[in-house]
């Protein structure tokens, strides 16, 4: 999808050239293959292939790694946080 290989389990999707299409079309691969809807927001807290397959891992996993309809864009920001509604169809893609 991304047309590189190989690619680390740690590299970041959008380091490599991601974008919102991109994941609406993982998403849906992710979807096909592991039979489990993600949040698109999911990619903005597990950006890496290590960090998503945790999420598909089917034991249990602790309460603070599921994914949240909070999206922190810049979660280690020293600023005063700053929320934003999406114009209704979900996408939070246009804030990156």
């Amino acid at each position: 999808m991304l047309g590189r290989r190989p690619i680390g389990v740690n590299e970041d999707f959008f380091d490599l050239g991601g974008h919102s299409l991109m994941t609406v079309r993982m998403f849906g691969h992710i979807h096909t293959e592991f039979g489990k809807s993600l949040p698109l927001a999911t990619l903005f807290t597990h950006r890496t292939v290590g960090e998503l397959a945790s999420l598909l891992d089917d034991r249990p996993a602790l309460a603070s790694g599921a994914p949240s309809i909070i999206a922190a864009l810049q979660p280690d920001g020293d600023q005063p946080a700053l929320f934003c509604v999406h114009a209704g169809d979900g996408g939070i893609f246009f804030y990156r």
